[in-house]
């Protein structure tokens, strides 16, 4: 139990130190989430600080949980870094922000823009971790939708169909659209890509909530671009691009 005293005291440290996190970071700020753990006293409990700035107020957000943690001597006691989307919502709806995933540096990362905003791109909706021993890198333990069926949830996340354009904005005649690997020479043409995203409206945000403690660590394929067969090439094939992301609530360090 946080007593009284203890919880003003221990909130007043995380805002100063919350301030001095931001302190030099005030461009990327508005896309960063910093976490820090904490061991309670003579416990194998921990408290995990999170700081967002939410882009559209400017507001410095403090997030406290307490959770079990056998291993917490593992912890490194400093502030850790996150690039996240979602900080832009008006709400400051902690449910809907999703750490971005990096991939490895080694593979080729395509970018298209998908309402507007970049990503680099399995299933929409599908969830797992990274194991990079495998071809696709990605392990896929389940999928958000099967589980919606399965344990007859009435959540509605319906599927949204964005807008997908290459860098700058462009788009090209004959619904061929770039994906840049290497800004502006290298790059390889998709041809008539139909894409799909999770929404992110309230229910969606509270399906995800409520798998949090079932999901914790996992990643989410969040959105998925599908192209078909080329005609302008002989044996062409479908291809399958995807986006990942983890969400904010599923997150431990």
């Amino acid at each position: 139990m946080i007593y009284g005293n203890t919880y003003d005291s221990m909130l007043k440290r995380v805002l100063e130190d919350a301030r001095s996190t931001f302190k030099d970071r005030s461009e990327a700020a508005s896309h960063w989430v910093s976490i820090i753990e904490t061991q309670l006293s003579r416990s194998n409990w921990i408290l995990q600080t999170s700081c967002v700035m939410w882009k559209s107020s400017k507001i410095c957000g403090v997030k406290l949980e307490v959770f079990e943690d056998p291993y917490f001597s593992r912890m490194q006691g400093a502030w850790t870094g996150f690039d996240v989307d979602g900080t832009e919502d008006p709400d400051r709806d902690w449910r809907g922000l999703m750490i971005r995933h990096c991939p490895s540096m080694s593979r080729l990362s395509y970018e298209l823009l998908v309402d507007g905003v970049s990503m680099k791109f399995s299933y929409l909706g599908d969830y797992g971790y990274f194991a990079y021993s495998e071809p696709e890198g990605f392990c896929c333990q389940g999928n958000l939708f099967a589980d919606l069926e399965s344990l007859s949830l009435k959540a509605n996340i319906t599927p949204r169909q964005p807008q997908i354009s290459e860098r700058g904005g462009r788009q090209r005649e004959s619904g061929v659209v770039r994906a840049y690997y290497c800004y502006p020479y290298g790059f390889e043409d998709l041809y008539k890509p139909l894409g799909l995203s999770l929404p992110s409206d309230d229910d969606f945000k509270s399906l995800l909530a409520s798998f949090s403690t079932r999901l914790t660590n996992r990643y989410l394929i969040t959105g998925v671009i599908q192209c078909p067969p080329d005609p302008r090439e002989s044996g062409s094939l479908p291809r399958h691009w995807y986006s990942v992301a983890k969400p904010f609530v599923w997150h431990r360090n």
